[in-house]
This record gives structure tokens, sequence and C-alpha cells, in this order.
């Protein structure tokens, strides 16, 4: 897991911040509180935006695409042959006090028996989750 890698939703105007933009605009993460702060004039822009971090998984999908905290996985049964579409889960990246959460069948054992693929995120695609199976 790379625990320093960031990107942010900005919920004023409705867009993802990449770890890019975060360091170009001087946005630090505060390694306390894991509050995004604006490094050399943190009160300039406090209370223009409003950035909720989103940490990085340090795993990418089967499209070598970046797993973020917020995005929705969908997990494909691997090697196994079907008539019609594969059964399939989704699953959204969530982070406690403790770390990445495991999903009900275990985020990094799933990796070994399941195919993942980022489908969207939390913010971006929330109508992925109004009927999560897939």
């Amino acid at each position: 897991m790379s625990a320093n890698k960031f990107r942010a939703w900005d919920k004023k105007n409705k867009r993802m911040w990449s770890p890019e933009e975060l360091q170009a605009a001087d946005w630090l993460i505060d390694p306390l509180s894991g509050n995004l702060v604006l490094g050399s004039s943190k009160d300039v822009m406090k209370d223009f935006l409003v950035l909720e971090p989103l940490r990085f998984t340090g795993l990418k999908d089967s499209y070598i695409q970046e797993i973020w905290e917020g995005d929705i996985i969908r997990f494909w049964v691997k090697d196994c042959a079907y008539i019609g579409d594969p059964p399939s889960e989704l699953f959204v990246v969530e982070y406690d006090q403790f770390g990445l959460k495991d999903s009900r069948f275990g985020f990094h054992k799933v990796f070994t028996y399941y195919q993942p693929e980022v489908v969207g995120n939390i913010f971006e695609n929330p109508e992925l989750l109004t009927n999560k199976r897939g």
C-alpha cells in the first residue's frame, strides 16, 4: 500500500483532483489528521475548496488502472466458463482507522480468485451502487 499518494474529490466543484494537481496547487496531506492543507498559504483558499482526500491502495486492476479509496470495483470470477455473462460483484474501496477495510470476502484475497476492474467511483458514478450485483 502506498501511504503517501492521494487524490481528492472537490465537493464544491464536483471534480477529482489528481495527485499531480494537488502537488502543483501546493496542497499537502497533514500526517496527523489525514486532512488536506494548503502548504505555504493555507488560509488563502481553505474556504473556496472542500476536498476529500482519497488514498491510493497500492493495487492495480486487471487493466493496470490504479485502485483508489472510493473506487467502485467489479470482481469477475477468474478462469471459469459461463454461458452468458459471468457473475460479478461490485465493491467500494474503503479505509478506516486500521487501514484498508476488507470486504465480506477479503479484499486482498479476492485478487487470487477474481479479476478486478475499476468501473467508477462513488462520487462520479453513484448510480452504479443502486444495483450492486453485476
